[in-house]
């Protein structure tokens, strides 16, 4: 394999003396470190969400609700609509989620997930003006979860995406979570800590937020996962 791995924090560190600043998306610095590093982004995804009361989303729920591609889910807890809108220039897709709780119906949990499977200039243009207009519009103060998919290739070689990462990261105390179920396509599953970013989870006192998840696709690659502060999703 060609030695690419060449971590964009230290080429950062040589002209600026320190890591990327807290502020960087979370999404910009996991895709230019794989570009970087000449690997392609097979997938990637960002989750916005946010609680409010329910008289400030009535308006939003009502359009969701009027719209004829939306979908309506009950269960026993909650209320669930869902609205895909995959014509944003083509580009991307964006998934509208409103939940109600039935036990606490004054309070609304709106989710906004967008997703592609192509990254380049003009999506990551694309990407930050609707960004931008979903946190001046929508949301007030949401919690974002960020990730990208790495597959394996011909010059890719076992643990070389997650020693990239967990090098450009700088990721500390990793804990490794191995999966033994015999029909499972999750490999493992490596839990750490960057300090680039503030978002964290405390898990018995330690603080964590970057994990990266390895799992069999039917193609019969590896996909590797990388997000922050935590995979939202199924990977």
């Amino acid at each position: 394999m060609k030695n690419f791995i060449l971590p964009l924090v230290c080429i950062l560190m040589l002209f600026t003396g320190s890591l990327p600043k807290p502020s960087e998306d979370p999404l910009h610095l996991l895709t230019e470190i794989a570009k970087t590093n000449h690997h392609d982004v097979a997938a990637w995804e960002v989750t916005f969400k946010e609680s409010k009361p329910s008289s400030i989303t009535a308006k939003i729920l009502n359009n969701i609700e009027k719209n004829p591609y939306s979908t309506r889910m009950e269960t026993e807890n909650s209320i669930q609509y869902n609205l895909v809108d995959e014509k944003i220039k083509n580009s991307f897709t964006m998934t509208y989620q409103i939940i109600i709780s039935k036990t606490n119906p004054e309070q609304v949990e709106i989710n906004v997930v967008i997703s592609g499977s192509d990254w380049n200039e003009n999506i990551q243009s694309e990407y930050n003006q609707m960004k931008k207009w979903l946190q001046n519009n929508l949301f007030h103060n949401p919690r974002i979860f960020t990730c990208i998919t790495i597959e394996e290739d011909d010059i890719i070689e076992d643990r070389a995406i997650i020693d990239l990462y967990i090098k450009s990261l700088g990721m500390q105390h990793q804990d490794v979570q191995e999966d033994s179920l015999e029909l499972s396509k999750l490999n493992r599953t490596i839990n750490g800590y960057t300090p680039i970013w503030d978002e964290k989870i405390l898990m018995n006192g330690i603080p964590y937020n970057l994990q990266i998840a390895v799992n069999d696709k039917d193609s019969g690659r590896t996909a590797y996962t990388i997000g922050t502060p935590i995979l939202v999703n199924e990977y």
